[in-house]
């Protein structure tokens, strides 16, 4: 089984969108306080 998204609590939700893009997740859905990105080896094709 492959991880591919997890829930995570952030006091900065900009702040934390722009530290997980740099590793690489892919930002999917972006409303008010809430965001949700993918792992990006999760989206890698086998």
């Amino acid at each position: 089984m492959k991880l591919s998204q997890v829930t995570l609590p952030a006091s900065d939700l900009a702040t934390s969108i722009a530290f997980y893009e740099k590793l690489g997740f892919v930002l999917i859905v972006k409303d008010g306080d809430y965001a949700r990105l993918e792992n990006p080896q999760r989206l890698q094709k086998s």
